[in-house]
């Protein structure tokens, strides 16, 4: 999965993202990275508003588990179960936020939960930085379900 198809669906399916200006800059090896301008972030004293930087750490973490998904895109639905996001420092900059690699047992494990019973979350972590300086830390749990057979896409659950 590319950078481009990425932000074309999330375009199409949350346009908030490209109402903001958030932009999927990279898709590599399930790392993502999406990038803001500062002057369309700003607030009343000059930095990067909060609810920005949240953002575009959440997008960067929901489209990492989407690249994840990438085979089986169409059949599964992927929510935000919990976040939190640290603010370290003033964002004053253009900013990217960039999604942390997960060990090769993890992403087997949450595969195979997923396999097993329709239903895996995974925890994602990212940091917002401006230039080289990091200034925001996110950890957010996402939840994977398999859209056939569960109770919120009109079916019941997968036995």
């Amino acid at each position: 999965m590319d950078a481009l198809y990425l932000q074309q669906y999330i375009e199409e399916h949350l346009p908030v993202v490209a109402r903001n200006g958030l932009v999927i800059t990279d898709c590599t090896d399930h790392l993502v990275t999406v990038e803001g301008n500062y002057l369309d972030h700003i607030n009343h004293v000059q930095t990067v508003f909060g609810g920005s930087i949240s953002m575009a750490l959440t997008v960067a973490a929901w489209a990492h588990v989407r690249s994840m998904m990438d085979e089986l895109a169409d059949q599964v639905a992927i929510v935000v179960r919990r976040q939190f996001v640290e603010f370290d420092r003033p964002v004053k900059a253009d900013f990217r936020a960039v999604t942390s690699k997960h060990a090769d047992e993890e992403i087997e494990t949450f595969l195979q939960k997923f396999e097993q019973t329709g239903k895996a979350r995974l925890t994602v972590h990212a940091v917002l930085y401006a230039g080289d300086e990091a200034c925001a830390r996110f950890e957010g749990q996402f939840v994977v379900l398999r859209k056939a057979g569960h109770p919120a896409f009109g079916g019941g659950f997968e036995q």
